[in-house]
C-alpha cells in the first residue's frame, strides 16, 4: 500500500514545482527512497512525460577509471585523492 504523503508529496512536485506536461523528459538524479522514486516516476508517467533514473553508486567513477578501455590504451589517471 503506497503512502499517501509520499504520493502528495509526487503530485506537488510533478503539477507545481516542475509543471511536466505530456512529452517532457525529467531526469531524476538526486538519491531517493524507493517509496519516494516510485511514486514520482508513476506520476511523471500518469501526465504523460518520461522519468530517466540517474544513479550514482558508491566508487561509480573509480570503478569506471579502471576498467575503462580508450582508444590511446590508455587509462584516465586517478587524482591522488581518490574520487
Amino acid at each position: 500500500m503506497a503512502d499517501a504523503r509520499v504520493e502528495k508529496l509526487a503530485e506537488i512536485l510533478v503539477d507545481h514545482s516542475a509543471e511536466i506536461k505530456p512529452g517532457d523528459r525529467v531526469a531524476i538524479e538526486r538519491p531517493l527512497p524507493p517509496n519516494r522514486c516510485a511514486a514520482l516516476c508513476a506520476t511523471i508517467l500518469e501526465r504523460g512525460g518520461y522519468p530517466h533514473l540517474l544513479l550514482e553508486l558508491p566508487d561509480q567513477r573509480r570503478s569506471c577509471s579502471r576498467t575503462a578501455r580508450c582508444p590511446t590504451g590508455r587509462y584516465p589517471a586517478l587524482p591522488p585523492n581518490g574520487l
